[in-house]
């Protein structure tokens, strides 16, 4: 027989029943006629074993028991909490939808990362690449090589080419610059590229676009290449024509005739390795880049060791003499990097797209010209090369000097003209106020004609109300 203290049987109470309070209360069981049955007439407390008169849906007098007796207990359902986490984990489980925005948002960043990146579209059939996406989005799908290639990335540019377009519908003027270039595998391509100054007053580049030349890269291809370039982006301006900064097209030509020896660069490479030189490629001196032979030189400087021990090399030699740099040689070409320190820094300021340079350009050739004059202990091959430079650039921007001046002297960096004496200093001032007057006198003229069309048509009156008279002056 059990004991006074026995807890009652009792049957849980069924899962429609959501409030808290049934985590300590169930159905006392009765057996009627042999048959377990369960009272829901009451509630018997879990805690306690005390009896409590249940209604249908009412659970007041459950839960002011439970305050009464047992005021530490939660009425929090830990039931309700699990059914949530279960259904949260449950949700991390599946697969995303391809159509859910962070399944989108996922591929459009994949997208944005190639065209932007070296990465090409197999990148998603890597296996790194799908180990990381696991690990960071488990449930995300990675779409298929083709899906980027003919459309994730194809609907980038044309978003970026709408925007760009719309920002160049705002642009009074722009300019445009062509860089033509060969491929390792010997293909021709032009890359057009458009600069202009927004209207916040910041110079602004865009690369437009890149195509490829099958035909000679002559001066005929070259002009249809950029008047398709014109006519797609729209850059036809009737009140101004466009300027066009662009490579010699022989230089192009000249490019491609060889490809290069792969076993030349194994074998060099090899050798810097040995001699710890730093493993960079030779540079090659080209006509159209203003740098290339200062970049040339300081190259070869920096890998002569390694350039020699390879040139020694029996598979390069192949029974043939290699003409190489002697001591002589090795000296002029240091000589000539000091002579053209000057133009390599020089370029390279004027080359920078976020800075307005044309009040630099006279400073920075009294510069150049100042550098280039003759120093005891010169050799003749540097006095040639300083008098040819000089003779060059003496001559220079004679035809919109006037013009240069001004820019100059409205740059606060340069505005006390250090590179002209006191009379030409005092003139260019005189010719810069006088012009700002000129133009204050034809802004108020214009702002005066403006004013007299305006009150000779007052347009019709906004109030029926009659004038008020004029007031009676003070005696």
């Amino acid at each position: 027989m059990a004991g006074a203290n026995a807890k009652p049987e009792l049957e849980d109470p069924p899962s429609t029943l959501r409030s808290p309070v049934w985590e300590h209360f169930g159905f006392p069981i009765k057996i009627t006629d042999g048959q377990r049955q369960a009272d829901k007439s009451k509630a018997v407390c879990r805690l306690c074993s005390a009896e409590i008169g249940y209604t249908s849906g009412n659970t007041s007098n459950l839960s002011t028991h439970l305050k009464r007796h047992h005021p530490t207990v939660s009425l929090t359902s830990t039931r309700k909490k699990t059914t949530v986490q279960t259904q949260i984990t449950s949700a991390f489980k599946q697969p995303l939808a391809a159509n859910s925005d962070r399944a989108k948002a996922i591929t459009r960043s994949i997208g944005i990362y190639m065209a932007n990146g070296p990465a090409s579209y197999s990148l998603v059939e890597s296996a790194g690449f799908k180990y990381m996406m696991k690990i960071i989005e488990p449930r995300y799908q990675i779409p298929s090589r083709p899906h980027f290639s003919q459309k994730v990335v194809p609907a980038l540019y044309e978003q970026a080419k709408s925007a760009i377009l719309n920002e160049l519908t705002s642009v009074s003027a722009v300019a445009l610059t062509t860089d033509g270039w060969t491929s390792r595998a010997t293909e021709s391509y032009l890359t057009v590229t458009v600069h202009f100054i927004s209207s916040e007053w910041k110079m602004m580049s865009h690369v437009l676009q890149t195509r490829a030349i099958y035909d000679q890269h002559t001066s005929t291809n070259l002009a249809e290449a950029l008047k398709e370039a014109v006519h797609e982006w729209k850059l036809e301006r009737s009140d101004a024509t466009i300027p066009v900064t662009t490579d010699n097209a022989r230089n192009i030509i000249n490019a491609v005739k060889e490809a290069g020896s792969t076993t030349a660069a194994h074998i060099l490479q090899s050798k810097q390795e040995m001699l710890n030189v730093p493993k960079h490629k030779l540079i090659q001196d080209v006509p159209t880049r203003w740098n290339s032979s200062y970049d040339m030189l300081e190259r070869y400087l920096e890998q002569q060791a390694a350039v020699y021990s390879a040139l020694t090399e029996k598979a390069l030699k192949k029974n043939k003499d290699i003409n190489t740099l002697n001591d002589q040689d090795v000296v002029m070409a240091e000589e000539l990097l000091d002579v053209l320190k000057p133009l390599k820094t020089i370029t390279t300021l004027m080359s920078t797209e976020s800075t307005a340079s044309v009040s630099m350009i006279l400073p920075l050739k009294t510069t150049v010209l100042h550098s280039m004059q003759a120093r005891p202990g010169d050799s003749p091959t540097v006095r040639d090369i300083k008098v040819a430079i000089k003779e060059n650039l003496e001559d220079r921007y004679s035809a919109c000097l006037q013009f240069l001046h001004k820019c100059t002297a409205m740059d606060p960096r340069f505005k006390s003209l250090p590179h002209l004496d006191d009379e030409q200093r005092e003139q260019i001032f005189n010719d810069v106020i006088a012009e700002v007057i000129k133009t204050k006198e034809q802004q108020a003229a214009t702002d005066t004609e403006t004013l007299v069309e305006t009150s000779d048509d007052p347009g019709p009156s906004t109030s029926t109300q009659p004038l008020p008279p004029p007031a009676k002056s003070l005696q």
